[in-house]
């Protein structure tokens, strides 16, 4: 459904719809994969309502025209899953997303916000310096910049998942 990168700080995050949870296809099972180098958090779980899937989509679709207010988030009751839009940056847009799995994430990840990356040449030492963002600033969300470039894959894909998954989905019967 979505997969975000950001290069700098090694990270990925991964969202997969498998399939309903239930005949009623009122819940989504949703796969989280988050990873950086060698850390990986994986969970399945019954996540996301199918209503959820237009939320997402159109949030996405309203971020890749820049027509977000700077606060605008969208936010997931399980697994208290939210988007969060953060800042704009010469290249796109930046999103955190908070993801708060009952147990924890298995690892703690390393990043820095993207704008500390605008040269290619930072180090932490020249971060810290010049009064930069300390890594583990935001610990508790995933930072993202999403360039014009990949909303295009981000829209196909959810477009794809609200086919086959949102309410309103060509399947229903009448």
């Amino acid at each position: 459904m979505i997969e975000l990168k950001c290069e700098p700080n090694d990270l990925t995050l991964n969202l997969t719809i498998s399939g309903f949870t239930d005949e009623s296809g009122d819940w989504i099972e949703l796969q989280v994969g988050i990873t950086q180098g060698k850390n990986l958090f994986s969970k399945t779980g019954s996540w996301l309502e199918a209503k959820d899937i237009w939320t997402i989509s159109e949030w996405f679709n309203a971020l890749s025209k820049n027509r977000l207010p700077k606060s605008a988030s969208i936010s997931f009751q399980k697994p208290n899953l939210s988007f969060n839009y953060l800042d704009s940056s010469y290249a796109g847009v930046v999103i955190t997303v908070k993801i708060e799995p009952e147990e924890g994430l298995d690892f703690k990840p390393r990043q820095f916000h993207p704008h500390c990356f605008e040269n290619g040449n930072t180090t932490f030492e020249m971060l810290l310096e010049h009064g930069g963002y300390d890594p583990y600033e935001y610990k508790n969300e995933l930072i993202f910049e999403i360039t014009a470039d990949k909303f295009k894959d981000i829209l196909d894909s959810l477009n794809v998942a609200t086919s086959k998954y949102a309410p309103n989905r060509t399947d229903l019967k009448e």
